[in-house]
């Protein structure tokens, strides 16, 4: 039954059961006894959407799926009224799912980007500091080894 998952879900979470009814328009005697096996109104399921954004609506509403929606689905969209670009609203949480993963992916390519500027110069300094440590034993490999050293990695 949907209360009993919806117990399952606060006791995950940790909240306290008596705030959680309060916020979200019920009471505990709601979800004790008979009245366990009642349905839950919309009210109530919306409120708690809204507290949980994270929580897998089938799951709440049929027990199929996941109890908690991955995090590329977490997000907190509350666009279902709205026209954009001519497309209808029902959309927009796709967009904005697409647009959040494409913000992070942009993240991690910045991240990695700085990483391999920091391997590089890391690179270059190993590199010099190993010839400078190169015995020169004639003056012909001396200025071959100075051709390597002053030799640049890729960018």
């Amino acid at each position: 039954m949907i209360k009993e998952r919806i117990v399952k879900l606060i006791e995950l979470k940790g909240v306290a059961k008596e705030k959680f009814f309060q916020k979200i328009g019920m009471t505990s005697a709601n979800f004790r006894g008979s009245a366990k096996n009642t349905p839950l109104n919309s009210n109530a399921i919306e409120n708690i959407l809204s507290e949980f954004p994270d929580v897998n609506l089938e799951w709440l509403i049929s027990g199929k799926g996941s109890m908690l929606k991955s995090d590329t689905q977490a997000l907190n969209v509350n666009s279902t009224s709205s026209k954009h670009n001519g497309k209808s609203a029902a959309n927009e949480p796709h967009n904005c799912i697409y647009k959040e993963l494409l913000k992070e992916k942009e993240e991690e390519i910045k991240n990695l980007n700085r990483e391999i500027g920091e391997l590089q110069e890391q690179l270059r300094s190993e590199k010099k500091a190993a010839y400078e440590r190169l015995p020169r034993v004639v003056s012909g490999e001396s200025a071959h080894i100075e051709e390597i050293k002053h030799d640049t990695v890729p960018a």
